[in-house]
């Protein structure tokens, strides 16, 4: 309860600065996310051999499961930072970074690693290759397309990995995205909500020094987007090109 109250609290103040900061809206786009080329393969590999199941949603094509490499698209190593004190201070460095959750590597499989955004900005692309980290106007015409932020986040959860999970017809994953719960890492680099919130990262930036837009899923359905500091650890989701 402690760290989901602290998370709760850090994710409310940066809701606070959205008010205050520089952070502006992406100009959308009159094709933002439209992906006409139905001949997409069933599954997709990265570089590092894992394979991702993809699916169809509205005109956009996205993965199904949480990205899992350690290499950029040109074989570039991404740092792992395993301890609290690396990843606080890629701030000021702004490298690239991804750890498990907890550092445990038994995760991976099922939620992926959580990355920083210097990860996700990247110019080497973290995703497979024809795939990209979508954009926050992208990640909205998911949302818009499922219903809007109080019914979209049910249609896109996994049904089974969720703690708490409200059992009802709103949590049904009927858009296939399978959503995964995969929690968060904080900038002081603590873990906190696997099971219980999905964070996942736009390849937006929010204004022009220290946060970027993050989308996210709750529990009990819900979904919405904020500001979030760069050295946080989110999840990622790929999007077709």
């Amino acid at each position: 309860m402690k760290n989901i109250n602290y998370t709760i609290a850090v994710f409310v103040f940066w809701i606070v600065v959205t008010a205050i900061s520089s952070c502006k809206n992406e100009p959308a786009t009159k094709n933002e996310g439209a992906q006409l080329n139905d001949q997409t393969p069933a599954t997709v590999t990265d570089i590092d051999g894992n394979v991702y199941h993809t699916v169809k949603i509205g005109k956009q094509w996205w993965l199904k499961e949480n990205l899992k490499t350690s290499r950029f698209q040109d074989g570039s190593f991404i740092t792992e930072m395993e301890s609290n004190s690396m990843w606080g201070n890629t701030l000021r460095a702004r490298a690239p970074g991804w750890c498990y959750y907890q550092n445990n590597a038994l995760n991976n499989p099922t939620y992926g690693k959580l990355y920083n955004w210097y990860a996700v900005d990247d110019h080497r692309n973290i995703c497979p290759t024809g795939w990209h980290v979508p954009s926050d106007n992208e990640l909205q015409v998911l949302i818009d397309y499922l219903g809007g932020a109080e019914e979209a986040g049910g249609k896109m959860k996994d049904i089974k990995f969720w703690k708490e999970l409200i059992a009802n017809s709103a949590n049904d994953n009927s858009s296939g995205f399978s959503a995964l719960p995969g929690g968060l890492r904080a900038t002081n680099g603590q873990f906190s909500l696997l099971g219980r919130l999905g964070y996942f990262w736009s390849s937006t930036p929010c204004n022009e020094k220290v946060l970027a837009w993050v989308h996210y899923i709750y529990s009990n359905g819900s979904c919405g987007r904020a500001p979030s500091v760069r050295i946080c650890g989110c999840s990622v989701r790929c999007i077709k090109d």
